[in-house]
């Protein structure tokens, strides 16, 4: 018996983001912004090695480690450093103002998104009042910033940060606005310091937990890059195994829990035991992203485990993020995909090349979600070698 078929249009997409307004995005067009192009990433490496030499100096003492709220301060550093062109060193500094405003704008965010009514725009409650002054500290110090940026392009010189790159319009591009600067930036910092930190963290529980692959990842890297730093992006992006931990530990626990995708045409989806369902285009569809991660075994064998060497197959490789798109996908996939990859990488093949890792007993870590998806509860203890 053929399945029936359920025709689905004109359903409304995701709603502006009520926190903050509509920020832009780091594209034009619906292309990546400059700023963010691959051969940029060579450019902001350095900062990269610094901060996660940073982090490995703050773990020596080794023993339980709550890795989170550090891996928030490097992936902070490591963002703002190629955004803006500053050091914030605020893994050396955790109470530097902008490291203790940033972990709280998300779940304000996720906060303000959960209601159904915007009252913050007729009444503000004491944490309304306190969102609205770490906006206005982190638009100063970003205006700040801006000022700089704009007196280096000036001078002719060539960008190098994302913001430069924000500032200087070739070939006739309309120039972003004050707020469309703001907004930028402060999406690249929202985007790039929690998502990542979390990343990071779910691979270290995983390794700490399974000796075999962290003896596996340990292995590779000692086999690249003996005790030295690896000596650019293209050195990190060998360690084929490392990634595929990443990689693992996004598939398992996904640091955006939903994601929008739209139809571009009339498309037909298959139902299993179920209806078809045809999808008109123009159409969002709103897919929760660990469901199929978590147990489509047809893409997954065993979908359960942990296991990086799934994403060592040459069909894995090919299908890339298609497979389960923790960075969306098509011309509004995410910009900061390579950076973020790239930095999830590298600490990990560090830590784990440095450190033993195993599991703290009195761990007991939950994802919470607070707009994104992060491990709460998360510790891991580790032995210097």
């Amino acid at each position: 018996m053929t399945s029936p078929t359920v025709t689905v249009r004109g359903l409304p997409g995701p709603p502006p983001l009520p926190a903050l307004g509509n920020l832009p995005d780091l594209m034009r067009d619906g292309r990546p912004h400059r700023g963010l192009h691959p051969a940029h990433l060579a450019g902001y490496f350095p900062a990269l090695l610094t901060g996660a030499g940073r982090l490995a100096s703050l773990w020596a003492p080794g023993g339980s480690v709550a890795v989170l709220p550090d891996l928030r301060r490097y992936t902070l550093d490591v963002t703002f450093a190629p955004a803006c062109g500053h050091d914030l060193n605020s893994l050396e500094n955790p109470r530097g103002r902008l490291a203790t405003l940033l972990p709280t704008l998300l779940p304000a965010i996720n906060r303000r998104m959960s209601v159904p009514v915007p009252y913050w725009r007729w009444v503000r409650l004491p944490a309304d009042r306190r969102l609205a002054t770490m906006l206005r500290e982190l638009d100063r110090l970003i205006r700040i910033r801006t000022v700089a940026a704009r007196e280096r392009m000036t001078s002719g010189a060539a960008p190098r940060t994302v913001l430069e790159s924000l500032v200087s319009t070739p070939g006739g591009e309309e120039p972003f606005t004050p707020a469309e600067l703001f907004g930028n930036v402060l999406t690249m910092l929202l985007a790039g310091e929690d998502t990542t930190a979390s990343a990071i963290a779910w691979t270290l529980h995983h390794l700490a937990a399974d000796t075999a692959a962290q003896g596996r990842l340990r292995a590779e890297v000692a086999a690249a890059l003996g005790g030295r730093p690896p000596a650019d992006p293209s050195a990190v992006r060998a360690l084929a195994y490392t990634n595929g931990a990443v990689r693992e530990a996004l598939r398992l626990h996904p640091v955006a829990s939903l994601t929008v995708v739209e139809a571009a045409e009339e498309t037909e989806l298959p139902g299993g035991d179920g209806p078809r369902l045809r999808v008109g285009p123009g159409t969002p569809i709103w897919t929760l992203m660990t469901y199929g991660s978590r147990r489509d075994t047809r893409r997954f064998p065993e979908p359960g485990r942990f296991r990086p060497d799934r994403w060592l197959d040459p069909a894995a490789a090919r299908q890339g993020d298609l497979r389960h798109l923790p960075f969306g996908a098509g011309p509004r996939s995410c910009p900061g995909r390579g950076l973020a990859l790239l930095e999830a990488t590298l600490v990990v093949a560090l830590i784990v090349r440095d450190f033993d890792l195993a599991p703290d007993p009195a761990s007991r870590p939950r994802e919470r979600v607070a707009f994104t998806v992060s491990p709460a509860g998360l510790r891991v203890r580790l032995t210097r070698r």
